[in-house]
């Protein structure tokens, strides 16, 4: 993958659903989950390392800031306003984030509405 940044993430036992791109080869994969960084960290976080099932890659990729976040009465939130990379549910507090400020700022240009 050119100009792209790359994660790596796991699938635990029982987790269904595909994600990502999977590794080169499973010996990578394999290599990976006993001798990365990862699978000697402490608190357990090791131990799910190295029994994941399967590694996968993502590639990151980023985009140019948009000049605008809102056409006419349409506005964008979360990832579509600032996409993120694919860790600790960011778009998802970015969203929660963007609907506190809008309701501020609605409010505030609709001093008759009231306050939920």
């Amino acid at each position: 993958m050119a100009d792209a940044q790359t994660a790596l993430g796991h699938q635990l036992a029982g987790a269904g659903g595909e994600g990502g791109l999977e590794g080169n080869s499973r010996a990578a994969a394999e290599h990976f989950k006993q001798h990365s960084r990862f699978s000697d960290a402490s608190f357990g976080a090791g131990e799910i390392v190295r029994s994941s099932l399967k590694i996968v890659k993502y590639g990151i990729y980023d985009r140019a800031e948009l000049k605008t976040w809102h056409q006419g009465r349409v506005v964008l939130i979360g990832d579509a306003a600032h996409p993120t990379s694919p860790h600790l549910v960011q778009g998802a507090n970015q969203a929660y984030e963007d609907v506190d400020l809008l309701v501020e700022l609605l409010e505030k240009h609709n001093p008759a509405a009231e306050a939920p």
